[in-house]
């Protein structure tokens, strides 16, 4: 890391995110139901899945602290995916009610009026807030090299998009256009629709166990073929539990090393990939003699 506080600001910044996401998605719908205005209320929703991406990083760290026992050999870190797809599904089903208003709304515009100015500072405020906050966790994230915290900032610059779609739309609804207001929620749960698919995919492919080669591969290879005294890497294997990564790994050792060599280089390949991989949290390391079919 750069600095010193950036340990400090990487323990803050899921606790940052879900607080800051929850207190927009309270503020805009509040303002949406008063103000009439349904752009805001879809801006609410897109706030409350950055909530429930923060929330299932907070989740996963605390059960990821929790030990394996009797009954759970390999931990509670996939219930993060069960609560995350679970509530996206949710704010999903209320992006579709919200989609269903708005098309009511939009067949008898000239029954409503434009929305209240304080629909418009709303989501003016909100521009702003989701910039700060894209930039402060878009620092952390890669100064720790946590991609779950990018994740929440490249959300909330999703967000930011949303925001200005719902501040142009209420500008010119005050101008007379009153479909925009109704036309920007329907673009709005358009990017909310986006966002839930990829994190409700992304839940069914972290109970499947998939396989994250394609993320990190590359990375592990670099460091494992670095280590002194490996061969070559026979298979390696990873999984996602959680926020983190689970690691097995085959690799290959002269076949003059004695045993203890060989546990020890195994050992090297262990603690490099410990250290220079933040996501990793488990890791498995089997070796064989070079000349064996397996390498």
């Amino acid at each position: 890391m750069r600095y010193e506080k950036c340990e400090q600001c990487r323990q803050w910044a899921a606790s940052i995110a879900l607080s800051s996401g929850a207190f927009l998605a309270i503020l805009k719908f509040a303002v949406g139901v008063t103000s009439g205005s349904k752009g805001c209320i879809a801006d609410s929703l897109h706030s409350a899945i950055i909530f429930v991406m923060a929330l299932a990083i907070i989740l996963g760290r605390r059960l990821a602290g929790k030990e394996e026992n009797s009954k759970f050999h390999y931990g509670y870190g996939k219930i993060e995916a069960v609560v995350t797809g679970s509530i996206t599904f949710l704010i999903a089903c209320g992006g579709a009610v919200l989609v269903w208003n708005s098309v009511k709304h939009l067949m008898n515009a000239p029954q409503y009026g434009p929305p209240h100015l304080s629909a418009l500072l709303m989501a003016l405020t909100s521009i702003i807030a989701n910039e700060m906050l894209a930039r402060y966790l878009l620092c952390v994230g890669t100064q720790s090299k946590t991609r779950s915290i990018l994740a929440n900032a490249w959300a909330y610059r999703e967000n930011l998009i949303s925001s200005i779609i719902v501040f142009v739309g209420i500008i010119g609804a005050e101008l007379g256009l009153g479909v925009l207001d109704p036309i920007a929620a329907i673009l709005v749960v358009a990017l909310i629709t986006k966002s839930c698919t990829l994190i409700v995919l992304d839940s069914v492919k972290a109970l499947m166990d998939y396989s994250v080669n394609g993320t990190y591969g590359k990375k592990v290879r670099t460091i494992v073929e670095a280590v002194d005294g490996v061969q070559r890497i026979a298979a390696l294997r990873t999984r996602q539990i959680g926020h983190k990564i689970w690691l097995d790994l085959d690799i290959c050792v002269s076949p003059g090393q004695s045993i203890r060599e060989a546990n020890h280089i195994a050992q090297k390949v262990r603690e490099a990939l410990l250290n220079q991989i933040a996501d990793i949290d488990k890791v498995i390391v089997a070796w064989s003699p070079l000349e064996e079919d397996r390498c």
